[in-house]
């Protein structure tokens, strides 16, 4: 019973605490939103240019984009760009 108890307690003690806080980056059209203010970030303007890519037809993922500096290039529109790297 007093197990019971006990595990009762840390069951209310977890509910008053809430949901653990969401710990995700926020971006709008290429800016890092902190603190209800937009900011500039390199993986914020990745995914942004990754996005208007595949807006018109290039096929890029965020990932693809922000971990290659060729596929940057050539989502940017610059083909003849990726052959000199």
């Amino acid at each position: 019973m007093h197990k019971l108890f006990a595990l009762a307690g840390w069951v209310a003690a977890y509910a008053a605490c809430g949901a653990p806080a969401e710990a995700r980056i926020v971006c709008r059209e290429g800016f890092q939103v902190v603190n209800g203010r937009e900011i500039s970030t390199p993986y914020c303007n990745d995914n942004y240019l990754a996005t208007v890519a595949r807006q018109y037809g290039v096929k890029a993922s965020d990932e693809e984009v922000r971990k290659t500096p060729a596929s940057r290039i050539a989502s940017a529109g610059w083909p003849a760009a990726t052959s000199a790297l």
